[in-house]
């Protein structure tokens, strides 16, 4: 049986906690006897936040070694600075940051890496989601040559559309040698090639449009063309990304498989079997649905406990009701009202043993009125 998705941490074992009426009876005598549109490039693409990652994933990147850490931080620079270069051609500065603070984490990488190797893997992979940020900043290219190639009173014309056709073809030029080189490092970009072609179709269009002499409908189909190659361009690196953590992910779920393992045999017999049972049906083929299946199981458990704990505290307290009643005739709390006062309590929330020191506290305010003075159950801590 394969576990998919894991880890050992999530997999600590249930602990059951001791029975309420356990405790009280502990403490006291006992009683006897008691979709795709055709205006924007293709979207099926793997849904990527990089602070979410960054975050997220950072125990598996303690679990790799420092080198393979360091070699993906380098392929994301490599994959985006030819394209950074080519942003400070037209004057589009705002790149620099997310260069420079990639150069500084890479760089703190390389010179805590022998002291602090588990700091010096985050570094890099910080540096590798700065260099990430650099595809958003060729959107502002295509302003700047869309503003530097307008018309009289600010219009577009033949010129314009020119300009945007021969930026994007500049462009297109670069996402290729990043393809290129990404496939070279083992990486599928089949994703980025469709987005890619896509693309490719409307600025051949928007040639063949502007020929035709429609303006304006060249100028709408080669600045799709434009972000079509921007997609393709941020597509690439995410897609880069989703492979490195998913390849990793799996080369270390492997070995693990024998701990995993152990780690479901130490669990209480019900969450394990039931947990067994749906791994085996394919109703449980990644992490998240194990861990809520496992969450999902410990609290009907959970539940189950704190059920028979609210029905054993009724038990307990009627029979110590019963008990007094025979010594002192004047206490009468019928077991009607105990129910009340012990559903009213676990309504708003209370469980385990704070519902009973509410209960409880509640019962000897009833029994003060009657004139007994005594705590209900001597030794129990409220």
């Amino acid at each position: 049986m394969k576990v998919v998705g894991i880890t050992l941490s999530l997999l600590i074992v249930f602990t059951l906690i001791t029975p309420l009426v356990a405790i009280i009876h502990a403490e006291t005598p006992q009683p006897p006897n008691e979709p795709v549109t055709t205006e924007e490039p293709p979207r099926d693409m793997p849904v990527f936040e990089f602070r979410g990652w960054g975050r997220i994933r950072t125990s598996i990147i303690f679990n790799m070694d420092f080198n393979e850490v360091l070699e993906f931080a380098y392929t994301i620079r490599n994959i985006t600075y030819p394209l950074y270069e080519w942003e400070l051609q037209y004057n589009v500065t705002a790149a620099n940051v997310s260069m420079r603070l990639g150069d500084r984490f890479l760089e703190r990488a390389l010179n805590t890496s022998s002291e602090q190797p588990h700091r010096a893997k985050v570094y890099a992979y910080a540096a590798a989601i700065h260099y990430s940020h650099i595809p958003v900043y060729a959107h502002p290219v295509l302003g700047e040559v869309v503003r530097s190639n307008l018309g009289e009173n600010e219009t577009i014309t033949e010129e314009t559309v020119k300009a945007v056709i021969n930026v994007s073809s500049e462009l297109k030029n670069i996402v290729l040698n990043a393809v290129d080189y990404a496939s070279s490092k083992g990486y599928n970009t089949t994703l980025v090639v469709k987005v890619i072609e896509w693309a490719d179709e409307k600025l051949e269009n928007a040639t063949t449009t502007l020929e035709g002499g429609n303006t304006t409908l060249a100028f709408r189909l080669a600045v799709w063309a434009y972000r079509g190659y921007v997609r393709a361009y941020t597509t690439l690196v995410k897609t880069v990304f989703v492979q490195f953590i998913k390849t990793t992910y799996e080369n270390l779920v492997e070995p693990r498989e024998e701990v995993v393992r152990k780690a479901i045999e130490a669990l209480p017999a019900r969450v394990r079997e039931t947990i067994k049972a749906k791994i085996q049906m394919g109703e449980v083929k990644s992490m998240r649905e194990l861990v809520e299946k496992y969450k999902e199981e410990a609290r009907k458990i959970r539940e189950q406990i704190h059920e028979r704990e609210k029905q054993q505290l009724k038990e307990v307290v009627m029979s110590k009701i019963r008990e007094l009643r025979r010594s002192n005739p004047r206490v009468n709390i019928p077991d009607q009202e105990i129910e009340k006062i012990i559903g009213e309590y676990w309504g708003k929330g209370y469980r385990g043993l704070e519902l009973a020191r509410k209960v409880i506290s509640a019962i000897e305010e009833k029994l003060r009125e009657q004139g007994f003075r005594g705590p209900l159950f001597p030794g129990f801590r409220k």
